[in-house]
């Protein structure tokens, strides 16, 4: 059983970043939320109550209610406008050891990301998927 999300089943979890995503599921006091996790469904036209995010569906099975079938994440705009810092350049987190990329600008930039930091969403395993995901945005 996920303890974030009260499911049973695979984890819930954003796309991005690829790995921690359960970091960035909407949480709140929420009418569609169960435990803090604020969920919708993707079948029945129930979207997640806060602009710039959007329903992602999961292949958990829900314990309560079986209205929902995803999970709200941050969309698009909302993961490639995070910047990791004030800087204009990305910085190495303390202890990064994995080659990641954050977009920044009309460019993606590498870094040392260590996974175990919540930062931001903003965080690519490509360079290719970095441009590919917000260039043009």
């Amino acid at each position: 059983m996920d303890a974030n999300t009260g499911m049973i089943g695979p984890p819930a979890t954003c796309p991005y970043p690829e790995g921690t995503g359960y970091q960035f599921i909407l949480q709140g006091d929420l009418p569609t939320a169960v435990g803090k996790a604020v969920f919708c469904s993707t079948k029945k036209g129930i979207g997640c109550p806060v602009g710039g995010y959007e329903c992602v569906q999961v292949i958990s099975f829900f314990m309560r209610d079986k209205t929902f079938d995803g999970i709200c994440c941050p969309g698009k705009d909302i993961v490639c406008s995070q910047r990791r810092s004030s800087f204009t350049d990305v910085e190495d987190d303390e202890d990064g050891w994995l080659v990641r990329w954050h977009y920044i600008g009309d460019d993606c930039r590498s870094f040392k990301w260590n996974p175990e930091i919540k930062t931001t969403a903003n965080i690519f395993i490509t360079k290719e998927d970095c441009l590919s995901t917000c260039l043009g945005l």
